[in-house]
């Protein structure tokens, strides 16, 4: 279960979550996980990576299907936020440190609406190194997502 705690007057939550807890599996111990609240990104993020800058790269690059497709997001991946080596089989191979859906421990942890942004602004400037274009899903995208994010992060 998840539950989303307000930034300010806490007191009413965290009673409500305390009878909460005291409902939950009776007679059994419970583990109880706290952590920052980070909003995930957006459909329309993932959509915006994979529809629009993977597309355009891909068209400008040649590059076909759904491998391909892959390959393009784990290099970026791993261009972004750094590369480690993984052995299978005697075989040491290059892998991200952590990707868009899954962190750095291997768990599934969707990146936030913040760090979406970021590594859209990433790709753009690494593809323009090379020559290529990535344009903005749409021109207001990026103005709306900030702004999306600061109101979620308020409401918080």
């Amino acid at each position: 279960m998840t539950r989303t705690l307000p930034a300010k007057d806490r007191a009413a939550a965290i009673e409500s979550l305390a009878r909460f807890l005291a409902m939950c599996l009776p007679g059994k111990e419970l583990t109880v996980t706290v952590e920052e609240y980070r909003p995930a990104r957006s459909t329309k993020q993932r959509s915006a990576l994979f529809g629009c800058a993977y597309k355009a790269l891909m068209d400008q690059m040649g590059l076909r299907g759904e491998r391909d497709k892959e390959a393009l997001h784990t290099m970026l991946c791993g261009e972004w936020w750094g590369w480690r080596e993984v052995e299978t089989l005697g075989s040491v191979r290059r892998v991200p440190v952590r990707t868009t859906t899954i962190n750095a421990d291997g768990k599934r942890e969707e990146i936030s609406v913040k760090e979406a942004l970021d590594f859209y602004q990433f790709i753009q400037q690494r593809a323009a190194e090379y020559g290529f274009d990535v344009p903005d899903p749409d021109s207001a995208w990026r103005d709306r997502a900030r702004l999306d994010a600061e109101i979620e992060a308020r409401a918080a």
